[in-house]
């Protein structure tokens, strides 16, 4: 059975469980004592609470949490629970579901970025292109499992003709929907569109403060275009975020990319570092080492801007304040994400490619995938190297982007070429 788009949703794990509160599309994680109580709320008033459960909470906490609960809107006045609870039994090692499927639903796009990770052979036709009949029993599956958020991606998304139809199936089947777009294609009709969904984010790809830095990594023309449909047909009608990619060609424009944003009338501004794959493992050019970014990031920091600004990495600052829902070595790929390429096959991460087997959508289950496959139990099943097991922020970082490791090494094991610890040990032992 589907769930309907319910406010919040308790989605059971092996700790106890997060609820995903759909108004801020987040999942909060509570212990299992905390998931009794709410499960307690679906069926009656909390205030009714009376047995073992209710010797475990004091009527200081109890009110503590009815007041948390009635201010973020999963428990009404009387103490009972807004929203649905999903009735399965976790796995024992992992969680029920990925937290976001980011699905690639077109190999087609229109740009040639420099620094895309897609392959450059992407603009080939792919007659296993998954169709809407198999997005919906996708979409259909993941909230089913728990997966309340999906990312839908490229290529550029916009290119496929039924994409709104594919939004609307995934919204149905109570599918908080992201994009991820060019910006290329949107136009007065596009916008109309994309303002009759309250989709939970889209995000709009940008590279430079101007024309001439952005062109020359995206093309020729491709900065007047995207910030004119911006300017003409999405500004204060649709909320939208600004993504950047932080490369040596835009590094020194940095400061005037929140500015940009603002005029735009983006809500954030996202920026990240370039992955050494696909089409970007031969641009070399525009690389940056990790202190180049965390300069980069660090003269953001120290400047103000009229927006939010969100760096994104698999720096241990980055996890330091996030709660901890998976304890094995690695990063989100595998443990809070999956990703599906557009021929169906399923990754833990999208750029990690062939560094796990794969298995595909049109040959199982997705639920199957996540639990049972090859390449998501290798990637949870990996032990950390010897520089990582003494390592004083591993608890933090968890060893780092998977990704990295296996563009830079080709093993999926090995520490993340950005780590501290790493760089430090290699300038220790080139003095040595």
């Amino acid at each position: 059975m589907t769930l309907k788009r319910f406010d919040n949703v308790v989605i059971p794990q092996h700790f106890g469980c997060l609820l995903y509160v759909r108004k801020t599309h987040e999942y909060l994680p509570y212990d299992r004592l905390t998931t009794d109580v709410l499960i307690h709320a679906a069926k009656q008033s909390l205030f009714k609470l009376a047995g073992p459960l209710a010797n475990q909470i004091s009527p200081k906490q109890m009110d503590a949490f009815c007041k948390i609960g009635r201010r973020m809107k999963f428990l009404d006045r009387n103490g009972c629970f807004l929203g649905e609870v999903i009735s399965a039994k976790p796995p024992r090692d992992h969680l029920i579901a990925p937290l976001t499927l980011h699905v690639s639903v077109t190999q087609s796009c229109d740009l040639k970025c420099r620094h895309c990770f897609a392959a450059p052979e992407m603009s080939s036709p792919d007659k296993r292109l998954l169709n809407p009949d198999q997005l919906e029993q996708l979409s259909r599956e993941c909230v089913d499992m728990g997966c309340m958020r999906m990312a839908l991606t490229g290529g550029e998304p916009l290119n496929r003709p039924d994409i709104f139809e594919l939004i609307d199936t995934a919204m149905d089947k109570g599918i908080d929907v992201c994009l991820t777009t060019n910006g290329i294609r949107i136009d007065k009709d596009i916008s109309r569109e994309l303002a009759k969904r309250p989709l939970a984010w889209i995000n709009i790809s940008l590279d430079g403060a101007c024309a001439k830095t952005n062109d020359a990594i995206r093309g020729k023309g491709t900065f007047d275009k995207v910030t004119g449909n911006i300017i003409r047909h999405l500004r204060w009608r649709v909320p939208f975020g600004l993504s950047f990619t932080i490369n040596k060609l835009n590094i020194g424009e940095l400061l005037a990319l929140p500015g940009l944003a603002k005029k735009l009338g983006a809500q954030a501004l996202l920026l990240r570092g370039v992955y050494p794959l696909g089409r970007a493992k031969g641009a070399k050019e525009i690389h940056l080492s990790l202190s180049q970014y965390e300069k980069a990031l660090a003269t953001l920091a120290s400047s103000s801007y009229p927006i939010r600004v969100v760096p994104t990495s698999c720096e241990a600052e980055e996890h330091e304040n996030m709660a901890v829902v998976f304890e094995n070595y690695g990063c989100a790929a595998g443990n809070t994400t999956a990703s599906v390429y557009h021929n169906g096959d399923v990754s833990p991460c999208s750029l990690i490619g062939d560094g796990v087997e794969l298995e595909n959508l049109h040959n199982y289950s997705l639920t199957r995938i996540w639990n049972n496959s090859q390449g998501f139990k290798k990637i949870r099943e990996l032990s950390p190297p010897g520089i990582c097991r003494g390592c004083d922020v591993y608890t933090s970082c968890s060893g780092g982007c998977r990704a990295r490791a296996w563009a830079a090494y080709r093993d999926i094991q090995a520490p993340d070429p950005w780590c501290k610890a790493i760089r430090k040990s290699a300038e220790e032992k080139a003095y040595l």
